[in-house]
């Protein structure tokens, strides 16, 4: 148990992601104790970065893969790129998503889900990308259209959001990578799907991992066997076969 929260801290930690950011951009503060270190951040990443980022990559993945990298591509609105701070050092880069719903896991249900490509700049060298996450938020008030600033940067902080709902990180893939449930701007949910080969047919065993929180702090999980598949998803959905 203490094992999978240390691992699902982590995990937040890393992912909470005119064409060029290289001004300086005042970031407004939410809380007077979330004051950052500089008001102002500053980074040398432009739209064509990014896109030669994802370029790069792009000839590593499979037929199904190129085809959601293609449209995430394609539907990414630069013109309205923003930043946050992660923390003191790196920087959040921010892009909201077209409503062209073309992930197999959203949902759509009128305005949602929220569709954002965030990324991480290089610690050690700015103006690189150090990764980036496909997020799929489904807010429970379902009038809103988009989240707040500095949303990401709170959750990244302190594991809390103002926005209580679902959020769904999908991978380059269109592979769901976990989810978290927020209740009351704090985390209610996590889940982790996890796939292990099992050996020389090079195919995997996927595991989903529950974990519930309780408002005393304590928590419980559950794993279920999904069953295998020889494919870079659990069972029930589409992607790409595993590279012999």
């Amino acid at each position: 148990m203490k094992k999978m929260k240390n691992y699902i801290l982590i995990l937040l930690l890393s992912i909470i992601s005119t064409n060029s950011f290289s001004q300086r951009v005042a970031v407004p503060m939410v809380e007077e104790e979330l004051v950052l270190k500089y008001k102002f951040l500053e980074t040398t990443l432009t739209k064509e970065s990014i896109i030669k980022f994802v370029k790069s990559i792009y000839i590593n993945y499979g037929y199904y893969a190129k085809g959601f990298i293609k449209k995430m591509e394609d539907n990414m609105e630069f013109d309205k790129m923003y930043m946050e701070q992660r923390y003191v050092g790196q920087n959040f880069i921010i892009i909201p998503m077209k409503k062209v719903y073309f992930s197999q896991h959203a949902i759509n249900h009128k305005n949602t889900p929220i569709q954002y490509v965030v990324v991480v700049e290089d610690h050690n060298d700015k103006g690189k990308v150090s990764r980036i996450d496909f997020i799929l938020v489904y807010p429970k008030d379902k009038s809103m259209t988009v989240l707040p600033k500095n949303a990401f940067s709170d959750f990244s902080a302190q594991n809390t959001t103002q926005i209580d709902g679902t959020y769904t990180y999908v991978n380059f893939g269109d592979v769901k990578q976990f989810e978290i449930k927020v209740e009351n701007g704090k985390r209610k949910q996590f889940k982790v799907w996890r796939g292990k080969k099992t050996g020389a047919d090079n195919c995997k065993n996927w595991i989903l991992e529950t974990e519930m929180f309780n408002d005393n702090g304590s928590s419980t999980s559950t794993k279920e066997n999904l069953g295998n598949t020889c494919t870079e998803c659990p069972p029930g959905f589409k992607c790409d076969t595993l590279n012999k």
